[in-house]
Formats: structure tokens, C-alpha cells, sequence
């Protein structure tokens, strides 16, 4: 017996700066029946203090404490304190709008989903970006009732962006499936999200953008990882990924979505990891386009961004080639673009 609606799990690290918009945020829900597992991985600042000054006036904050062992780990470990019936992931520099618990258990339980999506909005400096999955649904859907599975949206799987944020899981969904983060340090929801949404047999999407990413915090661990060399851990992510679809029987349904997600991430990765680190990402990212060997008819069906970091890095003898060759590529493709425009007036 749940012992509550929904359990909101919060890892927590050094983040006191911005820990008392996040939990207020879950103070002015407007739906009251819930929990707030507070995870500290072992903050070094007031983090902890903060924390506990929250769960002396509230009963529904609960507090625990453990040494650092990252996000995936101390998720874990959320999970395993968990009683309500749905679980939504909160990390502690960002926020929720007012409406959100009450929105999506609407959805969730009127459904019986495994999994409601909805949307959010990443907060910079100088900018606003909403974060939007895009679900293939007919205009006069009416997403308060219609649920799918991942076969209705194939390219959710490894083509969404791979984070847990934007989810309400059913716990039991979690626990049935055994589904764990990893503690790899980084990208420890991917396997996560692409095994949520492969197994899930009701997914609901609420279109509200509820969820606020704070991408103000250029110390945030997700801002930096992703600019040193943490972010080859992606590569034995990539491995990981493909022993799951070949256990599941679904690498040869998913062998295009596949490989766009490698490319994809890695051409992310490329264009932000600090150069001292670059001709060491551009090595380890040609090993594994070699070993994937595309034909042209695999390499056609990718987008033509794709298209064009996949063969340029196959061409290439190390960054500066790439640099010339994927120029060269984009002044073809564009020379292309411009004949076919000026066939097609002539006729």
C-alpha cells in the first residue's frame, strides 16, 4: 500500500544557493499529498543544514545522508525510500511550476500510465529555450485519455532527450522492471530513460512545459562534464545500449535510431569538449564509427548534420582534416541545394 501519491526524489549536492527556490516550488504545489526524499551526496556547504530546517517544519520532507557516489547513485538510493505511487526525479537547482503534481497525477492516474512526458524550459543567462518532446498525435487528440507505447513514437527511445526530469514514473513500473541509474558519474539516466520507455505499455504526455531547468549555473555538473574528458564514459554508454537491444531482440528495430543516437551524442559532445581534450573525443569517435561500418543505404537515411560529422570523421586523419572536410561537405551539399532550386525554375 503506497503511502502517498507521488514521491518526489531530489539528489542533493552543494547546491545551497539554489535549494530554497526548488523546495519551495514543491511547497506551493496546490496538490498536498506527496513526499520529498531529499538525498545529500555528501555536500561539502550548507546544503544539509538547509535540508534539515526544511524537514523540522514539514513532515513531508525526509532527509537522508550518505557519502558522495554521484546522481545515478543517490537516486538510487531515493528510490529505495520511496512510497509513493508515482515517482517524479527533481534536481536541486532547478524548479516546478505550481500546477505541476496535481496536472500530471490527473493524467497518470486517469490513465493508468507507466509513464506521463511533459515538457519544460531551460532558464540561461540571456535566453529561454523550451524543451519539448514531440509526440505524432492527430490534432483533435485528447491527451487526457489516449496513452501509447514506444511503437507509436520509435524515435522517443534514443531520440528524445534522455533525461528523467521530464517523467512521472509508477513506482511499481520502476520496480518491475528493476530499472536502475548508473554510476557512471555522467549521463547515468540514459540507459534509464531508453529501458522506461521500452518497456512502458501506457505512456501518457501532458504538453505543459511544468519543469524549469536552471542553466544559469555555469558550475552545475552538467555544464562541465560535457566540456572534459568525463564525457568518454558515453562511449561504454553507447556499449551498454547495444547489449540491451541485442538482449531484447530489438537491435534490428532500432538499428537506425541507434546509430542516429551515437552520432548525435557524439557530434554534441565534439562541439563542446574543450580543445586539450579534442583530438583524444575525435580518435575514440572514429574507433566507433569504424567499427559500425554504415553502408550508404544506412548512412542516407541519417539526417544530413549526421550525414555529414559521420563521414567526415571517417575521412579524416585528425581534427584539422575534419575541420576542412566537413567544410567541404556542407559546400556540396549547398551546391546541390542551389542547382536543384535552379532546375527546378528553369522547368
Amino acid at each position: 500500500m503506497n503511502e502517498c501519491k507521488i514521491s518526489i526524489i531530489i539528489p542533493i549536492y552543494n547546491k545551497e544557493k539554489y535549494l530554497d527556490k526548488c523546495l519551495q516550488s514543491i511547497l506551493s504545489q496546490s496538490f498536498k499529498d506527496y513526499e520529498v526524499i531529499c538525498v545529500d551526496d555528501g555536500s561539502t556547504d550548507l546544503s544539509l543544514t538547509i535540508l534539515n530546517e526544511y524537514a523540522d517544519e514539514n513532515s513531508k520532507f525526509k532527509v537522508f545522508s550518505k557519502t558522495n557516489e554521484g546522481p545515478g547513485s543517490t537516486r538510487n538510493y531515493g528510490l529505495k525510500k520511496a512510497n509513493g505511487e508515482y515517482v517524479l526525479f527533481l534536481d536541486a537547482d532547478d524548479y516546478i511550476n505550481n500546477d505541476t503534481l496535481d496536472s500530471l497525477y490527473n493524467t497518470a492516474h486517469n490513465n493508468n500510465s507507466d509513464l506521463v512526458l511533459f515538457n519544460a524550459t531551460e532558464h540561461y543567462k540571456n535566453k529561454t529555450n523550451d524543451r519539448i518532446y514531440h509526440i505524432h498525435v492527430d490534432e483533435n487528440t485528447d491527451l487526457e485519455n489516449f496513452t501509447f507505447d514506444y511503437n507509436n513514437n520509435i524515435n522517443l527511445v534514443m531520440n528524445g532527450y534522455h533525461i528523467v526530469c521530464t517523467k512521472l514514473h509508477r513506482l511499481d513500473f520502476i520496480k518491475e522492471h528493476k530499472l536502475k541509474f548508473s554510476n557512471s558519474g555522467e549521463f547515468e539516466d540514459v540507459l534509464f530513460h531508453i529501458k522506461s520507455m521500452i518497456y512502458a505499455k501506457r505512456v501518457s504526455y501532458n504538453p505543459k512545459k511544468f519543469y524549469q531547468y536552471n542553466r544559469k549555473n555555469e558550475d552545475s555538473r552538467q555544464n562541465n562534464s560535457i566540456k572534459t574528458d568525463k564525457s568518454f564514459v558515453l562511449f561504454d554508454i553507447y556499449e551498454e545500449v547495444y547489449k540491451f537491444l541485442q538482449k531484447e531482440n530489438l537491435f534490428n528495430k532500432l538499428e537506425i535510431n541507434y546509430y542516429k543516437f551515437v552520432i548525435n551524442e557524439s557530434l554534441n559532445i565534439y562541439n563542446s569538449i574543450k580543445e586539450e581534450y579534442k583530438e583524444e573525443l575525435f580518435n575514440k569517435i572514429k574507433n566507433k564509427f569504424t567499427q559500425m561500418n554504415l553502408d550508404d543505404n544506412r548512412i542516407n537515411r541519417l539526417p544530413i548534420t549526421q550525414q555529414t560529422f559521420y563521414t567526415s570523421i571517417l575521412k579524416s586523419e585528425n581534427t584539422d582534416f575534419m575541420k576542412r572536410n566537413i567544410l567541404f561537405e556542407k559546400t556540396k551539399r549547398n551546391s546541390k541545394l542551389f542547382l536543384l532550386k535552379l532546375k527546378n525554375k528553369i522547368i
